[in-house]
């Protein structure tokens, strides 16, 4: 949602649609993160920066600057949680790039599994795990999201 959204139009209007193409252009993978520190920008501490629901759901200038304040803070956290823009009861994670997580570390198991059947051994240390890529059009969940959503596929 948050790549596709920003252009659909409402439900029922032509522009809601995801094509055939489309599907066979993006890649998706499972990523792992190790242990991280985040700024949860879900609830009452926008309150105590003295900003509101403007630091996720703003104009993109306005958002960057507030991601970038955060990731030069003294705390070194490593991302924000915060809401999708585009459905309120999902939840996003902004991770900003950290050395510790690099270079990304790569685990074929990470596909194959579950999203809790996988185990973090200790050798992949704090670095950031992905399991092979594969077309979006081939994501076991896509259909299923899509018929939620109301999004037409086209060829």
């Amino acid at each position: 949602m948050e790549i596709f959204d920003d252009r659909w139009g409402a439900v029922g209007t032509l522009g809601r649609t995801l094509t055939r193409h489309e599907m066979k252009e993006w890649w998706v993978t499972r990523v792992n993160l190790p242990e991280v520190e985040l700024f949860d920008a879900t609830g009452a501490n926008l309150s105590k920066l003295g900003t509101d629901a403007q630091v996720t759901t703003g104009q993109y200038t306005i958002t960057r600057e507030w991601a970038l304040r955060l990731m030069t803070h003294p705390a070194t956290i490593d991302g924000i949680y915060y809401s999708s823009r585009h459905d309120l009861e999902q939840r996003n994670i902004a991770l900003f790039q950290r050395p510790r997580f690099l270079p990304a570390r790569f685990d074929i198991a990470l596909y194959a599994s579950g999203p809790n059947d996988w185990n973090r051994t200790i050798a992949f240390g704090d670095k950031l795990v992905h399991g092979p890529a594969s077309l979006l059009e081939n994501h076991s969940e896509l259909f299923d999201l899509l018929r939620d959503l109301e999004v037409a596929v086209l060829p």
